[in-house]
């Protein structure tokens, strides 16, 4: 493939809701299943801002729930669904802590803490 002085454009991507300033204050909440095993986080920022951060693999009690907000969040972004709407919609249909805020670069340090080894 010859040298391009500037990346090619995108073609084509599914719609998204926009994610988090990971720089701010978010809302986030852990779900979980039975057994206490985290599944992941939701956090939310204002009315605008979304996101979902799971490492539920195959193998794990929580990967079908995993699947689940994986598609909420796909189909609702392609829906026009406001996130608000999303958000009230994963804490329906999951198990989840109370949701609180945060400083989100230290909720993910805490949560790359969690799932690092020995974490």
């Amino acid at each position: 493939m010859p040298y391009r002085e500037q990346p090619m454009d995108l073609g084509a991507a599914p719609v998204r809701y926009p994610a988090p300033d990971w720089t701010e204050i978010g809302t986030w909440t852990r779900v979980w299943v039975p057994d206490d095993e985290t599944v992941g986080w939701a956090i939310i920022q204002g009315d605008e801002r979304i996101a979902w951060i799971s490492g539920s693999d195959p193998e794990s009690l929580g990967y079908v729930i995993r699947l689940q907000i994986d598609e909420l969040l796909r189909e609702g972004a392609k829906d026009g669904t406001p996130v608000p709407a999303a958000w009230a919609e994963i804490l329906r249909r999951t198990l989840h802590t109370t949701p609180q805020q945060a400083y989100l670069p230290a909720l993910l340090a805490d949560i790359q803490a969690e799932w690092s080894p020995g974490g």
